[in-house]
């Protein structure tokens, strides 16, 4: 492959990276300076102490003070011993003879984009590829084998040219010299980290040092003095060098798209891109289905034919083509939902997102080329059987009550569906609810209305389109907000294809406002209109009745849910002190104190659980629900006898825990039983069709 031509800014955020490491070494250098200069001194001083009064006394002065130097230099030096070790239990080690063709594609690839062959290759069940290694301080110097993990979750989602792309795109961080500056970046942030974070180790020391008792604890007292300047002085340096890595990072994962395009055309990575979010996303499906399954004991034999089901169901709802049994997703379909206006350069992102990667890639200006219609999962040779082993692994870890039972690829596709509508909102509706709750009114003035509008009329595009402008306005409005208060901490940002600085936030904030009210005064008065239509639907069904039940009880939960959905974020910032170091005295004034507040959780908490018994859904099983109805049945102590009582705050936590939960699924259960209602009025006046 002939070299990628590295990009100006790529050249540009290169030398700040250098100069940023540069920073970091003058600044280690005076710090490692001052700490060797005190060393000596300590030493000399100790020293001469001991030997010019050699006794007891001296041994115990001298020897502290000695250790003081010595303690400040350690700290500067311990990065030196850390060798940071992937994790590799949940990953299984691909030998040649179970993909003769993959291991022939990756050695193609790695003399394309000139990079050593992995040293191993490991699979695994995400949707996603990387290269990894264990890496220490000393990696910077000495080349350290790269090994190659494949997600099985994303082979099965890509062709094999698109994962010939996507490995093409990993290979090409590591394949030319202009990438290896971001090796050192990255090495230096992990010295700086450690040196700011990572002190388990050096903590002992210092701590089993102090146990020795007399001087030794002032000369660490005094030692910790100090390292704490450093650390102060070390994070203002990492603040640099980390902006300087994270904006270099963005211009390496262009630069891989580069390295990519330049062996397979532009075509297959694109399409790879705008399909892993999709993928992703039916991996997940798969995966909170079975969540689920925990308390029946089912489990799966082999997850990926369900990814790939998935696949295509959330496809066809979303309507998107197939080619070679792929979802085609367009960058139109990725914006589809997508109405901000905001645009933020994220300093602190270290990729850029799928839309400006596929912009880049397009700008290259090279040619798309053939490929045939292969499937990347035609790589391998027995691929079924390493599915099922990946499986295995992933469920290996799951408690079940009993012998779990293995779902048939049948049964899963009949059972998700019925979940998956189940937790969703009738197609129809075409999205309009997914952003957006019915508003409350007064609903005996509206029901003297005549319904002007038809059901195509009210979730028309346009209107689905208003849903998601008044959503994306909602989220611009709260991060300019941010920015008046720098909480974010940028000089401009822009907003419909024009720039601002920060100062005129305030000024945009006023103007984006007035458009949002109008624009929710707009939605507010379209959901009457939806109820007029619907009313009038049900008068001529003779269900008046059972439509204004369901929108008196969504109204009123609705209201309900407002006032509970602060019982347990109080509680629990009423509850910090259990973090910190606090007197007896005061840990058993604050339980007391918090009895009130915990009492009307627990109201609120039994609430929750007898309304979703009410609607049918059995959110809280198994020991949880036991733990649960303990909990509630029972005035526990949580501190007694200067101890935490640790199984009684267990049921605190797991109930604080499942509360909110409980709460957001009540509020969609009684939200989808009106939704669905309207629909059933709909259907039966023969105006209702199911999307094809």
């Amino acid at each position: 492959m002939k070299a990628v031509t590295v990009s100006d800014n790529f050249k540009k955020q290169t030398t700040r990276a250098i100069l940023a490491v540069v920073f970091f070494l003058l600044t280690y250098l005076l710090l490692l300076g001052l700490a060797l200069l005190l060393t000596v001194c300590c030493v000399y001083w100790g020293g001469s102490l001991i030997l010019q009064h050699f006794s007891v006394g001296a041994l115990i002065v001298g020897l502290p003070l000695i250790s003081f130097g010595g303690m400040i230099l350690l700290f500067l030096l311990k990065f030196l011993f850390k060798t940071t070790k992937v994790d590799r239990s949940h990953l299984l080690e691909l030998r040649r003879s179970d993909a003769p063709q993959l291991f022939q594609l990756v050695e193609t690839l790695a003399r394309e984009v000139d990079t050593p062959f992995p040293k191993r290759i490991y699979l695994s069940t995400a949707v996603n590829a990387s290269v990894f290694y264990d890496s220490s301080f000393w990696s910077m110097f000495v080349s350290t084998p790269k090994n190659l993990e494949i997600g099985l979750g994303l082979v099965n989602s890509l062709s094999a040219a698109e994962f010939k792309a996507v490995l093409a795109h990993e290979f090409g961080h590591f394949s030319q010299k202009s990438m290896r500056v971001g090796s050192y970046v990255y090495h230096v942030n992990l010295v700086i980290f450690n040196l700011l974070h990572d002190d388990e180790w050096y903590e002992n020391v210092l701590r089993n040092w102090a146990e020795v008792g007399g001087f030794f604890a002032f000369a660490v007292l005094g030692a910790v003095r100090i390292i704490q300047g450093f650390q102060w002085i070390l994070a203002k340096v990492y603040a640099v060098v980390n902006l300087s890595y994270l904006r270099l990072s963005r211009e390496m994962e262009f630069h891989a798209d580069a390295v990519a395009a330049s062996v397979t055309g532009r075509g297959p990575l694109q399409t790879a891109l705008l399909r892993l979010g999709l993928a992703e996303s039916a991996y997940q499906h798969v995966l909170h289905f079975y969540e689920g399954q925990i308390a029946k004991a089912t489990t799966s034999a082999n997850i990926f034919p369900e990814q790939r089901f998935v696949m295509h169901y959330l496809a066809q709802q979303e309507d998107l083509r197939l080619v070679d049994d792929l979802p085609q997703v367009r960058l139109r379909d990725l914006n589809r939902y997508n109405k901000s206006k905001l645009v933020i350069k994220d300093q602190w992102a270290s990729h850029p997102s799928t839309p400006d990667r596929i912009e880049a890639l397009e700008k290259l200006g090279l040619p798309d080329r053939e490929h045939p219609p292969l499937a990347a999962n035609s790589l391998f040779a027995d691929l079924e059987h390493l599915q099922q082993r990946l499986t295995r692994q992933l469920f290996a870890t799951v408690q079940y009550a009993d012998q779990p039972r293995v779902n048939s690829q049948e049964v899963f596709a009949r059972d998700f569906v019925v979940h998956y509508q189940l937790n969703s909102f009738d197609p129809l509706y075409e999205g309009y609810y997914d952003q957006r709750n019915p508003q409350g009114f007064d609903l005996e003035e509206e029901t003297d209305q005549a319904a002007g509008r038809s059901f195509a009329s009210l979730y028309a595009p346009e209107q689905v389109d208003r849903v998601y402008q008044c959503s994306a306005l909602k989220n611009d409005l709260e991060v300019m907000e941010a920015i008046q208060k720098r909480q974010i901490p940028i000089k401009t940002f822009d907003y419909d294809g024009r720039k601002y600085t920060r100062f005129e936030a305030a000024a945009l904030w006023r103007k984006l406002r007035t458009t949002y009210d109008a624009l929710q005064k707009d939605l507010n008065e379209n959901d009457r209109l939806v109820f007029h239509h619907f009313y009038t639907l049900a008068k001529a069904q003779g269900r008046t009745e059972e439509l204004l039940g369901q929108y008196r009880t969504f109204f009123a939960s609705d209201q309900e849910f407002a006032r509970a959905e602060q019982l347990a974020p109080q509680l629990q910032e009423r509850l910090q002190f259990i973090q910190e170091e606090t007197p007896f005295g005061v840990i058993e004034s604050n339980f007391a104190g918090l009895r009130p507040l915990e009492e009307r959780f627990k109201q609120g908490l039994e609430r929750a659980l007898a309304d979703n018994r009410a609607l049918g859904d059995e959110y809280v099983t198994g020991e949880d629900r036991e733990q649960l109805a303990a909990y509630l049945h029972q005035n526990w102590c949580y501190f007694s006898g200067r101890v935490y009582k640790d199984d009684n705050l267990a049921r605190l936590f797991l109930a604080l825990r499942y509360f909110p939960e409980l709460l957001n699924r009540n509020y969609f259960l009684r939200k989808r039983q009106l939704l669905q209602l309207q629909i059933d009025l709909e259907r039966a006046t023969g105006g209702g069709h199911q999307k094809c």
